[in-house]
């Protein structure tokens, strides 16, 4: 239930059906990837936007699972990240209407809280209404699981921004769950990103490394693209994906 309007009919796709494959329960995982990338869908991206983005997606976690405020100091010992970056997005969020400054502390605002909503109704994520400063609460770590990747990202590829995260973490479930060749077109369709983005950004990728591409036999006009990332940057992920996918909601 939206808070305010009706939900939107678009919702991203998964592969499928998915089960509990290899001690990972793929269902849960591509529904916390659906719910952050609706929210990614149509941000601006910079070259602190990874940092940016965790530090919101945590405030998220705060607000809607566990129904907390946040304050810079539970930031700080969250990500180490230091002080005054943290109150630079408190702030900003504060005067976009988003957060609600309280005290020392800060909760999320009617519109951020309508808008998580809309998120997590398209992402088929579980939540209920609250009488509290905090509207809305879910079960689902999906904020926290994408706080938790963007930082591993942070620690092997310190220069891609949230957009690029997002693009590399549907890449590595689609490499475990997808039949066929992995193109851009299937990215598009999976992430809900514009062709054109899409495009951009395995140009990207492709140029620093990290994703191969070669032309698909079956259609010359599209490249299968595949992930060139270290295996040790592939076995933490492989962790996290296994710690989230076997704790339970």
């Amino acid at each position: 239930m939206n808070l305010s309007t009706k939900p939107q009919d678009k919702k991203l796709k998964h592969s499928g059906p998915m089960t509990t494959t290899n001690n990972l329960d793929y269902t849960r995982l591509y529904q916390y990837l659906n719910v952050t990338t609706i929210a990614f869908n149509g941000q601006q991206v910079s070259k602190s936007s990874r940092r940016y983005s965790v530090l919101k997606s945590l405030c998220h976690d705060y607000w809607f699972r566990l129904n907390r405020p946040v304050g810079v100091a539970t930031l700080v010992t969250e990500t180490g990240e230091p002080s005054e970056f943290i109150l630079r997005l408190l702030r900003k969020g504060a005067e976009k209407g988003r957060y609600v400054k309280s005290g020392t502390e800060y909760l999320p605002s009617f519109g951020l809280a309508d808008a998580m909503a809309n998120w997590f109704q398209q992402g088929s994520a579980p939540f209920t209404l609250q009488s509290n400063r905090f509207l809305i609460k879910t079960e689902s770590r999906s904020w926290r699981f994408i706080a938790d990747f963007m930082s591993l990202v942070g620690k092997y590829c310190p220069a891609e921004n949230a957009t690029h995260c997002a693009v590399i973490i549907w890449l590595m479930m689609l490499e475990m769950t997808h039949n066929g060749p992995l193109t851009a077109t299937l990215l598009a369709e999976k992430t809900g990103f514009s062709k054109s983005t899409i495009s951009n950004i395995v140009d990207h990728l492709h140029s620093v490394g990290y994703i191969d591409r070669q032309h698909d036999p079956l259609d010359e006009r599209n490249h299968v693209l595949s992930l060139t990332l270290p295996d040790d940057f592939r076995a933490t992920v492989h962790n996290l994906f296994s710690r989230y996918s076997s704790t339970c909601d």
